[in-house]
């Protein structure tokens, strides 16, 4: 052992091809899967801070459903500073999106113009169309199929008519 201190003297450059993940994670049903549908590896320079970026919310499909970043969602994880072990995980959530359709099911004649609803949540109320729709001749009878108290896939509601049976009378004079 020396009989004084020694001092060493050195300079370190982080690494600049640090591995990090990126993680997608897609609403089934109303609940979010342990397991992640999406895993991105991405590098970055160690002890470097980094982010998700705006194109990474904007995931709009997945396998054939529509989705949209939910910016809500308390396990997003958006940052954080790259480990020197590749351990940093982000993480991004996505709920699905559902439309409703009202349509007058009336082939070469607009009895209304489709009511469409865009946008929706997993279980929300359905959004009902309003007054029952009114065609000059015919009685509404219903929509088809039934119309669901709660949104659980996107639904196209045909309305169903029947004629209305008309009455003539005549007198008949001698």
């Amino acid at each position: 052992m020396p009989a004084s201190n020694v001092e060493i003297e050195g300079s370190f450059t982080a690494k600049i091809d640090t591995k990090y993940t990126v993680e997608y994670y897609y609403q089934i049903n109303g609940e979010y899967k342990d397991t992640t549908a999406i895993k991105e590896t991405r590098t970055g320079t160690t002890g470097e801070t980094v982010s998700v970026t705006e194109n990474d919310k904007n995931q709009l499909t997945y396998n054939g459903k529509k989705y949209v970043f939910d910016q809500e969602y308390p396990e997003n994880i958006l940052s954080g500073n790259i480990a020197g072990d590749g351990s940093l995980i982000l993480k991004l959530y996505f709920k699905q999106q559902f439309t409703v359709r009202y349509t007058d099911g009336v082939e070469n004649e607009t009895i209304f113009e489709d009511k469409v609803t865009s946008g929706l949540n997993y279980n929300d109320d359905t959004p009902k169309f309003g007054n029952d729709p009114v065609r000059i001749g015919y009685e509404f009878m219903k929509w088809t199929p039934e119309v669901e108290e709660k949104v659980t896939a996107d639904a196209t509601y045909v309305a169903q008519w029947q004629a209305k049976k008309i009455s003539i009378y005549s007198k008949l004079l001698l």
